[in-house]
């Protein structure tokens, strides 16, 4: 498979503190003085920490089943909800991306010693992360239109039913420590604030909204960054 990898600046990816209030719940003219204060301190010290990675292997060699996806002869899990999203797909990207191992430290410290504070970095770090991965899908999307080709959505273990433990597997396609990520025995990255998954790309793909409706997860990251 043929992998690239990249480095952001902080800059790369712009995140604002109306971002930041808005996925802790509140409207635009609802945050209160001292939130937004404390949200303002956080992104200041939270730029001062990032260390932006990401990247993704393209794989030619797939097989898709009702329920299930096969990339260079290794089985992926999925349900019905992602291979009908890509069908038409040609070939899978598989991407991975991380803010860094510091950020993540700096974000469950304060849960400890500053838990408000640190609920605000908490989301912060999350929302940078989630950004992080939109940037490597319009990379993918970059890649795809080189090619003459289309991508669907990006879709990651632990959503529309596929398998968190499926993430040793999607993890085995990539180099070792791809991005300076690992896994540990529970399938959880490190570092925390990471995201991995997988992009179809076709010359007949054509990109559908997340089907939301069928999907049992309560608190998506999809749709407000989608």
């Amino acid at each position: 498979m043929d992998c690239t990898e990249y480095l952001f600046n902080p800059t790369d990816i712009s995140l604002s503190g109306m971002e930041v209030s808005s996925w802790i719940g509140y409207s635009e003219t609802g945050v209160p003085p001292a939130i937004e204060e404390q949200i303002t301190e956080v992104l200041i010290e939270m730029i001062a920490l990032l260390d932006i990675k990401g990247g993704f292997c393209i794989s030619d060699n797939i097989t898709f089943k009702r329920s299930s996806l096969q990339i260079e002869n290794t089985d992926l899990q999925l349900k019905n909800i992602i291979t009908s999203s890509m069908k038409q797909a040609s070939s899978i990207a598989i991407f991975a991306c991380t803010i860094g191992e510091t950020v993540s430290n700096w974000a469950s410290q304060l849960m400890k010693d500053d838990p408000l504070k640190g609920y605000i970095a908490d989301v912060a770090a999350s929302v940078m992360t989630e950004k992080t991965a939109g940037k490597i899908q319009k990379k993918i999307e970059l890649f795809a239109r080189g090619h003459a080709a289309l991508t669907s959505n990006r879709y990651s273990p632990g959503y529309c039913g596929w398998p968190v433990t499926d993430q040793h597997i999607l993890f085995s396609l990539l180099p070792d420590k791809f991005c300076d990520i690992s896994l540990n025995e529970a399938a959880q990255m490190h570092p925390v604030k990471s995201v991995s998954g997988i992009i179809g790309i076709g010359k007949e793909l054509v990109k559908t909204p997340y089907q939301c409706n069928t999907c049992n997860i309560s608190a998506c990251v999809m749709s407000p960054l989608s």
